[in-house]
């Protein structure tokens, strides 16, 4: 069992999806009103009153990209808007909605009721949803330019903050070195929005990591984590010198076959035992000290009491409430999108060329755009580990790595709603969060300690 069949299985358990991939032909500044916006009320997500709009942006020909708009409960003319994404690739961003940092929350998967969710990320913030934005920049960075000069102009100069997750750590770089692209060659199509930072959710940026970081997430401390013996870990470090010379070879090449590879070997040599107990059922790659819900079927793993919010929006009320015509059928994933991703390659290739040129945007004259970047990961994350992304961000190649590097890391403070360890640039460029109690899903698992690290970085407090 893959790394990516693993997340697809996640998808298909969480997730919806909105898009219909077809051509990429842009089509052009004058988007002649090419957008849907309804105004919602409380039948689909009813949270404490705050205006809500969910509608269509056409961003090619016969390509559009769903989105969930929602106010800030606080001030919303002057707030900043938190943009989500999931990742996948090709999956669908709504989970995020109703069982995350959402406004409400699904009580369960049977019970197609939802509360407010007091922890919501737009107590603050102004919060907008996106489904799949295909598989280009382009289409990301045409979104966005008709969502914040046509659907909503009076947010085109609010500040705008980029949160996405898992295979997110593929998206939000890549993207956001798109739109830097093309502000540096002065183009027509330059959204020119005033971005001011990366969140990155247990998302990966290069698989070499996650690698690097399985001994320490599960040998380690073998005994008290209890998933493996001490033949398999030791088999374990024994190939890892291996796997990160095949590492070390993909980020020179940076495409291909050499990335294919190196992914591979971790899968067999690295992630092998950890996989093999997944298809036995006996833990949950997502939070290793989860077990695998009883409706989970061979030999996938689901974590226990996992709200499927699949037949939530199949519902016809629910159809009719956001806009979706009745005949649509809701997809947890988009595969076409998910095998087009891994047929073409990109799955294995790293994105930190990319991020470390978003982190050093500010040093380019005149400059381009000011994007920090926060990094959180839930400690019982197997899949994206937190030991592996500690790792990569150590070695990541900016201009701020050497402070970075050297600086040590502090526990969280009082208050937060949450245990963990942070450290950062004295600038707070860079900020990385490392959250105990919480997995891959870390948002639904730890929702206030979540908001409050969130909150305090849209207040700039990450810094040393």
């Amino acid at each position: 069992m893959t790394w990516f069949t693993y997340v697809k299985v996640f998808a298909i358990a969480h997730l919806l999806s909105f898009c219909i991939a077809t051509s990429q032909k842009p089509i052009g500044p004058d988007t002649n009103n090419q957008f849907t916006k309804l105004r919602q009320d409380n039948t689909a997500c009813p949270s404490y009153g705050e205006a809500q709009w969910t509608g269509t942006v056409r961003v090619s020909e016969g390509h559009e990209i769903f989105y969930w708009y929602f106010d800030s409960r606080n001030d919303p003319k002057n707030d900043p808007v938190i943009l989500y994404m999931s990742g996948g690739p090709g999956a669908s961003s709504m989970n995020g909605a109703v069982a995350g940092l959402g406004p409400c929350s699904l009580n369960s998967s049977k019970d197609h009721t939802t509360t407010p969710n007091p922890w919501a990320w737009n107590r603050n913030a102004s919060l907008l949803f996106i489904d799949q934005p295909s598989d280009t920049a382009q289409d990301f960075q045409q979104f966005l330019n008709i969502f914040f000069k046509d659907v909503f102009p009076d947010k085109y100069r609010l500040p705008l903050h980029i949160a996405t997750a898992s295979y997110g750590g593929h998206y939000g770089p890549v993207y956001l070195d798109y739109i830097l692209r093309s502000r540096r060659y002065d183009s027509n199509f330059a959204f020119w929005g005033n971005i001011q930072s990366l969140i990155l959710i247990d998302a990966v940026i290069d698989f070499t990591a996650q690698a690097a970081g399985a001994y320490a997430t599960v040998c380690k401390d073998r005994e008290e984590v209890g998933l493996l013996n001490a033949t398999a870990c030791e088999s374990m470090a024994r190939h890892l010198p291996e796997q990160l010379r095949l590492g070390r070879s993909c980020q020179n090449v940076y495409h291909g076959e050499e990335c294919r590879t190196s992914y591979d070997f971790g899968q067999k040599y690295i992630h092998g035992p950890m996989n093999d107990l997944v298809e036995q059922h006996k833990v949950n790659l997502g939070n290793i000290k989860k077990g695998c819900d009883p409706r989970s079927e061979w030999p996938f793993c689901l974590p226990p009491g996992y709200v499927d919010v699949t037949e939530y929006f199949s519902q016809k009320r629910i159809k009719e409430a956001i806009g979706v015509p009745e005949p649509f059928v809701f997809r947890p994933v988009n595969l076409e999108m998910h095998l087009a991703f891994r047929n073409y390659g990109s799955p294995w290739n790293p994105t930190t060329k990319e991020l470390a040129a978003v982190l050093d945007a500010y040093t380019e004259k005149p400059q381009l755009a000011d994007i920090k970047v926060l990094v959180m990961n839930g400690k019982l994350d197997y899949v994206v580990n937190t030991a592996g992304n500690i790792w990569q961000y150590d070695r990541l190649e900016w201009a701020g790595l050497a402070e970075y590097q050297a600086n040590t890391w502090r526990p969280l403070e009082d208050g937060m709603g949450v245990r963990g360890e942070w450290k950062a640039t004295h600038d707070g460029r860079l900020a990385f969060v490392a959250i105990e109690d919480g997995g891959h899903f870390v948002t639904s698992e730890q929702k206030e300690g979540t908001f409050h690290i969130v909150q305090k970085w849209l207040e700039g407090q990450w810094h040393m």
